[in-house]
């Protein structure tokens, strides 16, 4: 490797290293085999003195050598032609009729290039008659190794023709099989696409049935709603303005008895101004909340104060966080969250029969608002359902037109409700 990479002074202590090794084992074989590169090596770097260094060393490795093996011969094939080089012709003559002898084995050199070297020797040594025969020869080798060279040739190239008529069929079955694979193929893909089409159709129709279905819940639930702050709106006025002045006057009416001082009448004075004040908290429950001077958490916080006043309810209130803008939150989504709040207490008042109730108000980072109403009481009863489920219905409907989301959980501590939407 390193002679064809023309790097000849470190091929030589390489091919040295494998002369001593072969000698070591005692392989006249690998010597031999060794030598003959080494000999090239040297005539390349024009090292005449180690040629022939050489060549003596080989001399005395041959006899333990047949002469008919392929080293050998290798050997006086190397030599023939150095010797020729160098004028040596004798020398040259001997090595290359030692392998004209022996012909019949193989030879890096072809016959014809035996016969010109031969003829070339004979030359040489003004040998003219014989170096013409052996050029002859020569001549006559060549002519009949170029015929057979044809001979080959042509059977290689009729090979190669069958070979490539074969492929060619070849490649043409794969073509067709290819253009029937492309088009299964893009049957295939028409189809896929047409599926895709009509899936897509389906979906378009699905998503506009259900966004249809959606609409028309909430303007369900939005008429439901009005219609319900309406009646209240109007039960509030009837209360304040029918229910709370003939209380009023009913009161007055018997302030004017001669017996005003008697004792059950004072009892029904009392009776009858704790009802008015009754009606009148439920007149204003009825009623929509302000939010212009005030927003959610003051509503609810003032609520739930009133709640534990009126009723005597443990009532608990927090909001977070404490940085919180509370009247970013829009008007119409603070007025029905009011709402929800006000149904749940009421709800667990009435069916739950709730001792302690809690309200938790948050707004997270991403702008998220939880609102939670947690009650102790009982689970509501069966025959509690009906009313309780007007109340629970009228919750849903309000989170539906928020857009959120809410869930009711009853626990062995009691009812939590959980609404959840975006601000």
């Amino acid at each position: 490797m390193l002679v064809k990479l023309n790097r000849l002074e470190e091929g030589t202590p390489a091919l040295q290293v494998a002369l001593r090794e072969s000698e070591k084992i005692g392989s006249s074989q690998m010597e031999i085999k060794s030598l003959i590169p080494l000999l090239r090596l040297f005539d390349l770097r024009e090292l005449r003195d180690s040629v022939f260094y050489y060549i003596n060393k080989a001399e005395k490795i041959l006899p333990a050598l047949p002469l008919s093996s392929t080293e050998v011969l290798g050997y006086y094939e190397v030599k023939g032609q150095l010797m020729e080089k160098y004028g040596r012709y004798k020398e040259s003559l001997e090595a290359f009729e030692i392998i004209e002898k022996h012909r019949g084995q193989s030879l890096q050199s072809p016959i014809d290039r035996l016969y010109y070297h031969l003829g070339l020797n004979y030359h040489g040594l003004n040998k003219d008659e014989r170096a013409y025969e052996y050029m002859k020869e020569a001549y006559l080798a060549k002519d009949s190794l170029f015929a057979q060279e044809v001979q080959k040739q042509m059977s290689d190239l009729t090979v190669k023709y069958k070979t490539k008529e074969k492929e060619w069929e070849i490649e043409q079955l794969k073509r067709t099989q290819a253009e029937q694979y492309a088009s299964m193929v893009q049957k295939i893909a028409w189809l896929v696409v047409a599926l895709l089409i009509v899936t897509s159709i389906c979906l378009v129709l699905l998503y506009k049935k259900r966004a249809a279905q959606k609409e028309l819940d909430l303007r369900l639930a939005r008429q439901y709603i009005d219609g319900l702050e309406s009646e209240r709106k109007r039960l509030a006025k009837e209360l304040h303005d029918g229910v709370c002045n003939d209380l009023l006057g009913i009161e007055m009416y018997m302030q004017r008895s001669p017996n005003v001082e008697d004792t059950n009448l004072q009892t029904i004075f009392s009776l009858l101004e704790q009802a008015r004040v009754d009606v009148r908290f439920i007149s204003h429950e009825l009623m929509p909340p302000s939010l212009q001077y005030a927003n959610l958490d003051m509503m609810l916080s003032d609520y739930t104060e009133r709640i534990e006043k009126i009723h005597g309810i443990h009532t608990q209130y927090f909001s977070s966080p404490l940085d919180m803008n509370w009247y970013q939150i829009p008007h119409q989504k603070a007025y029905e969250l009011y709402r929800i709040v006000q149904e749940a207490i009421t709800n667990a008042m009435l069916h739950g029969g709730a001792g302690a109730i809690k309200v938790s108000l948050a707004v997270d980072e991403d702008d998220f608002l939880s609102l939670s109403v947690q009650a102790d009481g009982q689970k509501p009863k069966e025959e509690t359902n009906k009313t309780e489920g007007i109340g629970l219905r009228t919750i849903a409907d309000r989170v539906k037109c928020l857009d959120g989301i809410c869930t009711f959980n009853y626990e062995d501590l009691g009812t939590i409700l959980t609404v959840k939407l975006k601000v």
